[in-house]
C-alpha cells in the first residue's frame, strides 16, 4: 500500500495556520513558556560518501540543520527530496522551515509574538518555496518499506536526489539506538545499499538523549 504524500505546499499551509493560531491572544495554544534560546550543536557523522547521520539532543537544532540540507538538495537541478518522518517532526520542521527561510525570529514565531513587519516576510517565504519538489511520507517503519515506496513514488523524470529518514519513525532502529546507542554494521549496510540502489544520498536524523 502506497503511503500518502504530503507536499511542501501542504506543510507550509499547515505551518501558517499554526502560526496564526499561536498569534491569537485568546487561543489555547501557547509555547512562549518554553526556552528555545539554549545553545545546542548538531553532530554530523559521515558514515560513507552518501550516507550521513545528524544527531542532537535538541529537536529544533536538528530541524534548523535539516532546513538548509533540504533546501540545498531541492535547489540543485530541480531535484526531489523525499523525507520519511513522524507527525511530531513535521510539526516542528514546518515552523522551523518558515522562520529560517523568511527569515524571522523563531522564538517570536512559536510564541505568537511576530512583529508587524515580519508577517510579509513569512508569507513571501511560504509563496517562494511552496512549489519546490519536497515531499514527506508518514507511517513508514522500516528501511524495506522505504525501498519499496521511493522508486514507485516518482518517475525517472523526477529523480529523488536525497532521502531524509527520521529515526523516530523507525521502530526497530529506535530500540537499537536506545539499547546500544550506535548503529550496528547491519543497519549501516542497509542504508548504504539503499543509497546505491536508489542512486541518492541518505540522511538519518536522531534526537539523542539529553
Amino acid at each position: 500500500m502506497t503511503k500518502a504524500l504530503l507536499t511542501i505546499d501542504q506543510l507550509l499551509s499547515h505551518a501558517l495556520e499554526r502560526i496564526c493560531a499561536l498569534s491569537d491572544p485568546h487561543g489555547l495554544i501557547k509555547e512562549s513558556a518554553l526556552d528555545f534560546n539554549k545553545k545546542h550543536t548538531v553532530e554530523v557523522t559521515h558514515l560513507s560518501n552518501r550516507l550521513m547521520k545528524l544527531t542532537s539532543t535538541d529537536r529544533l537544532c536538528l530541524d534548523a540543520t535539516l532546513v538548509q540540507g533540504v533546501l540545498h538538495s531541492s535547489n540543485e537541478d530541480a531535484s526531489t527530496v523525499l523525507a520519511f518522518c513522524s507527525q511530531n517532526w513535521l510539526e516542528s520542521f514546518g515552523l522551523r522551515f518558515v522562520s529560517d527561510t523568511a527569515p524571522v525570529s523563531h522564538t517570536r514565531l512559536i510564541s505568537g509574538n511576530l512583529k508587524e513587519e515580519e508577517w510579509p516576510l513569512v508569507t513571501e517565504a511560504i509563496e517562494r518555496y511552496r512549489h519546490h519538489s519536497i515531499y514527506f511520507v508518514q507511517g513508514v517503519q522500516s528501511i524495506e518499506a522505504i525501498r519499496q515506496i521511493a522508486p514507485r513514488t516518482f518517475s525517472k523524470a523526477s529523480k529523488v536526489k536525497s532521502i531524509v529518514i527520521d529515526l523516530q519513525c523507525l521502530t526497530e532502529w529506535r530500540q537499537q539506538f536506545q539499547e546500544q546507542l550506535f548503529i550496528g554494521e547491519n543497519y549501516v549496510a542497509q542504508l548504504e545499499n539503499l543509497s546505491r540502489d536508489l542512486d541518492c544520498s541518505v540522511v538519518m536524523i536522531d534526537v539523542g538523549p539529553s
